[in-house]
């Protein structure tokens, strides 16, 4: 996840392939398109894993909780 965060942040969006990712990981395209199923599984992997750990407060109102108060 970190290699591909990395790429995207510094090649952009445009050259986010999943070929390019296996160059950069040193494997074959095909081997991140088997785990991830494509480069919309991949992305949507990425989302998770970046907001794995982030949680709303328990208590509040709705703009405290927004404001982390």
């Amino acid at each position: 996840m970190t290699a591909a965060l990395d790429l995207l942040d510094q090649k952009g969006v445009e050259a986010f392939t999943m070929r390019a990712l296996a160059e950069r990981l040193k494997v074959n395209p095909m081997t991140i398109h088997h785990h991830f199923g494509g480069r919309d599984g991949l992305i949507d992997a990425m989302s998770e894993w970046s907001y794995a750990g982030v949680s709303a407060s328990d208590g509040g109102t709705p703009t405290e909780r927004i404001r982390g108060s």
